[in-house]
C-alpha cells in the first residue's frame, strides 16, 4: 500500500497557484496524494487535476475564536480517520492549526512549510508584538521531534533558530516554491512607453501606497511610462485596497487596473519592468520568480523573501520599504536605460534557471518526504539547498 501525504494549506487559491506541481511530484514518487484547506474556495479544481480534497473549511473569513476551534477539530478528526504518514502543513496558520491537531496523533511524519512570516513578524505595533511572542510561544511547544522544517528564505530560518523553535538538524532551505521556465519564457519588449507591472493582491502591505506615489511622482515630471496594477481585491482583508480607490487612481491617470489575470506569462510580456515593494515579510514572492524567468527586471524592498530573488544591480534593485520616492528613483533608472534592463533581465532568467525552476524546488521536496520516511526513528538531517553558485 501507498504511503499516505496529506497536504494542509491556508486556501484552496494558493494549492491551484502554487502547489500542484509539488503535489504531482508526490504523486509521481509513489505517495497517495490527499489535500485540505483552512478556507473555501474552488476545490472541485483540485479534484480534477486528479487529487483527493477533503473539504474541512467554512466560507469566508472569521476571527470568532469558537469558530477556529471547530476548525482545530476537524482538522484533527481528518487525521485520525485518514491516518497519513505524512503531513505537510504549508502557512503559518496551517502549521499552528495543523500543529495543535497532531498533537494527539500517535507519530505522524510533520513538515512544516513556512512560506513567509507576513504582517505578524513586519510591525512593531505593541499589539502585534504580544501576539508576535504567543505565536512564538506556541510554534516551540507545538514543533515534535521527527519533524522538519522547510523555510523559503535564509531570514525566516536564522529567526526560528534564534528562538529555538527548530534546530539545523531539522531546518531545510528550498528557495520559493518554484516556477516553470518553459512556460515564463523571456519574450521582446512591447513597443511604446514602458510598463511598470505590480503583480499581487490588491493589499497595502505589499507596498501599494509606494508604488502609486512612485506613479505620481514620475508623472509629475513627465517621464513617459506607464503604471499598471494587476491582481484582485480582498474585501474581507483588513489590509484590502479598495475597488473604489484603485478606480480613483485610474480615474486620475496615475495608473491602470487590470485587475485578476489568469495568464500571468502573457501579462510579463507587456510588461517592461516589474515593481512589488512589498513591506512585510514574504517567503520568496511567486510573481517575482516568475518576472524574473521571464527576463524583467524587478524593483523590489530589501526585505526577507524579496531580497533572495534579487541581488541588487544585478537582476534588479532594491529599496526601502514604504519609499515611494526610491521607487520612483528606481523606475526612473531603468525606463531610461533599455540597455540596462536587457541585462538585469538575462542575468535574473539565468539565476531562476540555476536556482530556483520547479524541477529543483520539487525534487528537493521529494528528497525530503523520502528522507523522513526512511528513518524509523524520525531523525532528519542535512540542509537542502537549491543554490549551485
Amino acid at each position: 500500500m501507498s504511503k499516505k501525504i496529506l497536504y494542509v494549506d491556508n486556501r484552496v487559491e494558493y494549492v491551484l497557484s502554487h502547489r500542484i506541481p509539488w503535489l504531482e511530484g508526490a504523486r509521481d514518487a509513489g505517495l497517495d496524494v490527499h489535500v485540505t484547506t483552512l478556507t473555501d474556495g474552488p476545490s472541485s479544481r483540485i479534484e480534477d487535476a486528479g487529487f483527493a480534497y477533503h473539504d474541512i473549511s467554512e466560507p469566508g473569513r472569521s476571527n470568532n475564536p469558537l469558530r477556529e476551534l471547530k476548525l482545530i477539530v476537524r482538522l484533527y478528526r481528518l487525521y485520525r480517520e485518514l491516518q497519513p504518514d505524512i503531513i505537510h502543513h504549508i502557512t503559518l496558520r496551517s502549521i499552528l492549526y495543523g500543529g495543535v491537531a497532531a498533537a494527539v496523533l500517535r507519530d505522524p511524519k510533520i513538515v512544516n512549510g513556512v512560506t513567509g512570516l507576513g504582517y505578524l513578524f513586519s510591525t512593531h505595533e505593541p499589539k502585534i508584538q504580544i501576539l508576535r511572542t504567543a505565536v512564538l510561544w506556541a510554534l516551540r511547544l507545538l514543533t515534535r521531534r521527527g519533524g522538519v522544517y522547510l523555510f523559503q528564505n535564509p531570514d525566516d530560518e536564522r529567526l526560528f533558530q534564534q528562538h529555538q523553535i527548530v534546530d539545523p538538524s531539522s531546518s531545510v532551505l528550498i528557495k520559493g516554491s518554484g516556477v516553470d521556465t518553459d512556460a515564463f519564457k523571456t519574450r521582446e519588449e512591447a513597443p511604446g512607453p514602458p510598463v511598470v507591472l505590480f503583480p499581487a493582491r490588491m493589499l497595502w502591505h505589499k507596498g501599494v501606497q509606494a508604488f502609486v506615489n512612485a506613479a505620481r511622482m514620475l508623472k509629475q515630471d513627465r517621464t513617459d511610462v506607464r503604471f499598471v496594477m494587476v491582481g484582485d481585491t480582498d474585501a474581507d482583508n483588513p489590509a484590502g485596497v479598495s475597488a473604489d480607490e484603485l478606480e480613483q487612481w485610474e480615474d486620475e491617470g496615475i495608473l491602470e487596473w487590470w485587475g485578476y489575470q489568469e495568464h500571468m506569462a502573457d501579462v510579463f510580456a507587456q510588461s517592461h519592468i516589474v515593481c512589488l515593494p512589498s513591506a512585510y515579510r514574504e517567503g520568496v514572492p511567486k510573481v517575482l520568480i516568475e518576472a524574473a524567468s521571464c527576463g524583467r527586471p524587478i524593483v523590489t524592498t530589501d526585505m526577507p523573501g524579496c531580497r533572495e530573488i534579487v541581488r541588487d544591480g544585478e537582476n534588479g534593485i532594491l529599496v526601502p520599504p514604504r519609499d515611494g520616492r526610491a521607487v520612483a528613483e528606481a523606475v526612473r533608472r531603468l525606463v531610461r536605460d533599455g540597455d540596462l534592463r536587457r541585462h538585469m533581465g538575462e542575468r535574473g532568467r539565468k539565476r531562476v534557471r540555476r536556482e530556483f525552476s520547479i524541477e529543483h524546488v520539487v525534487a528537493s521536496t521529494v528528497e525530503v518526504y523520502r528522507k523522513l520516511l526512511a528513518d524509523p526513528n524520525g531523525g532528519y538531517g542535512g540542509q537542502i539547498s537549491q543554490e549551485k553558485s
